[in-house]
């Protein structure tokens, strides 16, 4: 039976859908206030693990969001984008 890390049990603490809530492990721990822990778990063999198989991994929603606000600074608002797609009103999207 393995057991889980404390940073774990913090965060589903803080917020029991944190994995829906939280892009990534690091942004969670950071809205929980427990980096702290975060920086524990990462020098487990686990945590070891975790930075392995995320080294690689692009924030793609990141990167367009922020080309998005961009866009934004240099032409004005844009209609569309992740925060109202599909709330825009008289749209089909």
């Amino acid at each position: 039976m393995t057991t889980k890390h404390e940073l774990f049990e913090e965060l589903e603490a803080f917020d029991p859908k944190w994995q829906e809530h939280y892009r990534s492990l690091f942004e969670a721990a950071t809205a929980a206030k427990v980096r702290d822990l975060l920086a524990q778990y990462l020098e487990t063999p686990a945590g070891e693990a975790y930075l392995s198989r995320t080294a690689g991994v692009r924030d793609y929603k990141a990167e367009i969001e922020e080309h998005q606000r961009l866009v934004e600074l240099e032409q004005g608002s844009l209609r569309f984008n992740y925060s109202n797609l599909g709330t825009v009103k008289g749209s089909n999207w």
